[in-house]
């Protein structure tokens, strides 16, 4: 009688499988659609930010020009700067390949400076060659514009003498007021070839992208016999396309099973331009097709799940079976050279033999005689894992911060400590019991300790060194040129010490992360549970990781090479590259750091040096922050353009500097560390590097929160 209750009930998963089967063949169009439109909407706002940077760096021409002060030099004497302002321009347009004309037009509407590309050619236009183009709609519509504002022209195709140049050229003018003394004196404008921007701009691999005005007009597509329609009189309307199509809402349109979405460009110009995304064909029935084939699979599973546990209701060898496959998972646990236990975080439930021999224990009875849990064996290092982290018991707080290397010592009888990472399970075999692996690294502590007691010798060995060198400085004042090389010499030294702790940081999470893709595969290979996917899956980890361990020696070898050269570089790229150095260390240490910049600031210094200066603020920071003992942590890193000058202010929330030696914290050998800890010529180095090297100031304030070092440097030292 209960085998016909079990047939009927398979019956009745069937046919309501069937019927849900048929319903979500129906629906499957309408979820198609909605994904389409939340994808969509993710492509436009992607394409949209890029348009955005693109205009950014454009508008940067004219900002950077309006404000060179050889341009202000030449607005009040053109004739005895004009040589070098039209040098200028001519440098400006050979840097920027999209642009193909620069010009500076007065008041009158006179063009004063004018510099074009043609076929590759930069051309100073001079002499009679200059035209006057006061009535020109953007001579006048730039005009009118207020101190700080740009103009930007329509979509169109460059036109001259009233006719489209071959081969066409699209193009985007932009514009501004030039002003001096609060006084306009004329406009800038750059005209750029925006043809290669809007083919990146369309490009997708999965939707296809095209761009139109407000009139219907296509401007550009991937069919270039439809861009640009406006001008070369094809008349290829959007509306012919798609009907019932409103440039001037965000919404999606459907055409028998494509799928059509629209939104406003960024760009504040007349043609209040749209771009269209539309799934490129076949996309939709493929993926009807992949679902159908989805829950075809979902349903045969379902079916032969429900086969197999009504066999093994009926079996009468099912309780032998679960027995032994309990005694095959128990052997493949004892052939792991790791510790695994099985825990609800309070009461050790299982464990493999590896543990049991650890402890010199012959069963896990013997062993909750003396404990119900291995968290008694921790140590109370806080460095390390505790019974009860934040609030949760131990286990709780693994689950939560399984993105960390958690790391563990463990006393073993002899309270000999043993350290491990440990890992855990991210599934529940039961509700609140976990499966923990804790794999040995006492010998690569071990290393990563030695490394640093080296470091800690050389400092000392340093120590002595420093105070020869004072005695020498005292003796003789006039070979303080050989002090100062042989103290930063010193402090680079002190940096590498740093440098190597911040390598061991680095390279602890990778480490643990490969022992556990390769510990993983090898246990689900000899339960015989090992698919190529996660073969592979695990696989990518380990070559994935091993690259970011090889990239992170290139980082900090390129990092640390001598660069004392004066050039030009992006201030905000430097400044990260720094956080990158310091990003482990400041993470393992539960340190937040952040940078805060408006937009990215060229700078023409010594790189090298600078980088040198912030890292040994955030290094001091750093040390102050891990000897204080709250919740929260940060440094703040903020740059703020002044034009002629930058400035950068670092501000940490350890206390601050007591007042009375702040003055002092700039001489050589002063610091308010362990003599094991600092030098106390980091600061001395960096502030002369700064005021000496760097043509800056650096000095220190108090704030609520604690000490904020500014960095003035100005623009360009050279």
């Amino acid at each position: 009688m209960k085998l016909k209750i079990y047939f009927l009930f398979i019956f009745l998963v069937v046919f309501l499988s069937s019927a849900f089967f048929s319903y979500l063949e129906k629906e499957d169009e309408r979820l198609i659609k909605k994904s389409f439109i939340q994808k969509a909407k993710y492509k436009s706002d992607e394409k949209n930010d890029m348009l955005k940077g693109y205009i950014a760096k454009l508008n940067m021409i004219l900002i950077g020009i309006k404000d060179n002060k050889y341009f202000k030099a030449y607005l009040n004497s053109p004739k005895h700067n004009k040589d070098i302002t039209e040098h200028m321009f001519l440098s400006i347009i050979k840097a920027f390949p999209e642009v193909f004309q620069l010009r500076y037009i007065d008041l009158n509407g006179d063009e004063k400076i004018r510099v074009e590309k043609i076929k590759n050619n930069y051309i100073m236009v001079t002499g009679d060659q200059l035209q006057n183009k006061k009535h020109r709609y953007y001579f006048k519509d730039t005009l009118e514009k207020n101190e700080g504002e740009l103009w930007y022209s329509k979509l169109d195709l460059n036109i001259e003498h009233n006719k489209i140049v071959k081969p066409i050229q699209p193009t985007l003018r932009i514009g501004t007021p030039v002003i001096l003394d609060n006084k306009k004196q004329g406009i800038l404008i750059i005209n750029v070839n925006i043809d290669y921007f809007l083919t990146k701009f369309i490009k997708s691999s999965s939707y296809q992208i095209c761009i139109v005005d407000k009139d219907g007009f296509i401007i550009k597509a991937k069919d270039d016999s439809l861009s640009w329609s406006r001008y070369l009189k094809t008349e290829k309307k959007i509306f012919s396309i798609i009907k019932d199509f409103d440039p001037n809402t965000s919404n999606s349109y459907k055409e028998g099973i494509k799928y059509y979405y629209t939104a406003k460009l960024p760009l504040n110009n007349e043609d209040q331009a749209s771009m269209i995304i539309k799934l490129k064909d076949g996309n939709i029935e493929k993926e009807l097709q992949t679902n159908r084939i989805k829950r075809l699979y979902y349903f045969i599973g379902i079916f032969i799940i429900i086969l197999f546990m009504v066999y093994f209701v009926y079996n009468r060898r099912y309780t032998m079976f679960i027995e032994d496959e309990k005694k095959k998972v128990k052997n493949i646990l004892d052939s792991q050279e790791s510790l695994v236990i099985m825990t609800n975080g309070k009461r050790l439930l299982d464990c493999n033999k590896r543990f049991l021999n650890f402890f010199e224990k012959s069963s896990l009875d013997e062993f909750l005689k003396i404990s119900s849990c291995v968290c008694d064996f921790f140590d109370k290092d806080t460095k390390y894992l505790q019974k009860n982290m934040e609030g949760m018991i131990w286990t709780e707080y693994l689950c939560k911060h399984t993105d960390r290397s958690n790391k563990v010592k463990i006393l073993d009888l002899h309270s000999k400590p043993h350290i491990f990472t440990a890992h855990i399970s991210d599934f529940d075999i039961k509700k609140g019991i976990k499966i923990v692996t804790f794999n040995d690294i006492t010998q690569i502590e071990y290393l990563t300790n030695h490394l640093e007691d080296m470091v800690s010798k050389k400092t000392t060995e340093l120590k002595e060194l420093n105070k020869n060198l004072e005695k020498r400085v005292e003796e003789e004042v006039e070979k303080n040129r050989e002090k100062d090389k042989q103290l930063f010499e010193r402090e680079k030294l002190a940096q590498m010490g740093e440098m190597i702790g911040n390598i061991a940081h680095q390279w602890r999470q990778p480490l643990s992360t490969i022992s556990t893709a390769a510990s993983g595969m090898k246990m689900q290979k000899e339960f015989n549970i090992l698919s190529d996917e996660i073969f592979n899956s695990s696989i990518n980890i380990i070559v994935d990781t091993t690259k970011f361990l090889s990239n992170t020696i290139d980082d900090f070898r390129n990092f640390i090479k001598e660069d004392k050269e004066l050039k030009e570089f992006n201030l905000i790229f430097n400044l990260k590259q720094v956080m990158k150095i310091v990003k482990d260390s400041y993470k393992n240490n539960f340190i937040q750091i952040s940078l805060k910049a408006d937009h990215d600031i060229l700078l023409k210094s010594i790189p090298g040096e600078l980088s040198q200066v912030i890292l040994n603020i955030l290094n001091n920071a750093k040390d102050v922050l891990i000897s204080k003992d709250q919740a929260k942590k940060f440094v703040n890193i903020e740059v703020i353009d002044q034009g002629d000058k930058v400035i950068i202010s670092i501000e940490d929330n350890g206390g601050g500097i007591p007042e009375e030696i702040i003055p002092k914290i700039y001489d050589p050998y002063f610091t308010t560390k362990h003599k094991s800890q600092g030098t106390g010529i980091g600061l001395y180095m960096s502030h002369k590097i700064v005021t000496k090297n760097l043509k800056g100031n650096l000095y220190v304030q108090n704030t609520q929160s604690g000490a904020k070092f500014f960095i003035e440097l100005p623009r360009n030292i050279g």
